[in-house]
């Protein structure tokens, strides 16, 4: 029998071989969040389907699932692992690159954790759009740059959004369409007043991100400082200790618990 292909983990791509707790199981929980959104029958795009077990695990609910990947090596490690599944198949795509074969082919199309990889946003999400059925529905996760940290701390990321910024980006990329709007992982409570973004907020992100380009050493020791028991909490991701990883509903007009990650649901209006 031939040896498996493999692919190395990074903290990037999780691989379920059982290594990864917390982490797997976080990832894990956002392919459960979007299979209810899948109807039997539906045809289901995972872009950056990275080792295909979300891929494969939304194969349970319907039989036309693809995961798309740019990485030559993870698509040929799927098409190992999976390829006895005749429900889903493995496709190797071009970043930022209009795929002309999905072209309004999809009915739910997932992007778990991959808009913060492309320096390209706006031909990024424009694809996704081209790939939905006219009444097709967009499911994206990306991390939520509460903390304000730019450029991305995230050697893989090219940029990392505020809930508030991409949220106001996808009402503009996509105007008929609603934005409901998830977190995972809470890590505090964003108290009503602190929500509009007046001339104070303002003004201290451009002083975080001022002292950031003068020292960055000195601006992550200042945040771990500001934000101890959030570090602490994420801490335990690694510690086996367990966390609350259920998805959430947030109100943005409202106090809620600010996630450490955010799921952005779009569906036409």
């Amino acid at each position: 029998m031939a040896k498996r292909k493999n692919i190395v983990f990074t903290g990037e791509r999780v691989i379920d071989n059982g290594k990864h707790g917390e982490l797997f199981v976080s990832s894990l929980e956002r392919y459960k969040f979007v299979a209810s959104y899948i109807k039997e029958g539906d045809s289901v795009l995972d872009i950056a389907s990275g080792s295909g077990y979300g891929t494969n695990y939304l194969s349970n609910f319907t039989n036309k699932v693809c995961g798309a990947d740019v990485d030559q090596k993870s698509i040929d490690y799927c098409k190992d692992r999976y390829g006895k599944n005749s429900k889903i198949k493995f496709v190797k795509i071009n970043q930022d690159e209009l795929e002309k074969s999905f072209i309004n082919k999809f009915d739910v199309v997932v992007s778990i954790e991959t808009i913060e990889h492309s320096d390209k946003r706006v031909e990024f999400l424009r694809n996704l759009s081209r790939y939905m059925k006219r009444n097709g529905t967009l499911i994206i996760s990306t991390p939520n740059n509460y903390l304000g940290i730019y450029p991305p701390e995230n050697e893989f990321h090219k940029y990392e959004y505020q809930i508030e910024e991409l949220v106001a980006i996808l009402h503009g990329e996509f105007p008929d369409f609603r934005v409901l709007v998830f977190g995972q992982l809470p890590t505090g409570i964003m108290s009503s007043d602190k929500i509009v973004i007046n001339p104070v907020r303002a003004a201290l992100r451009k002083l975080r991100i001022f002292v950031y380009s003068i020292d960055n050493k000195l601006f992550h020791i200042l945040s771990r400082l500001e934000h101890t028991e959030i570090y602490k909490k994420l801490g335990r991701l690694f510690r086996g200790f367990e966390i609350d990883q259920n998805l959430y509903p947030i109100d943005l007009s409202n106090s809620y618990n600010i996630p450490l990650g955010m799921i952005l649901v779009l569906e036409r209006r």
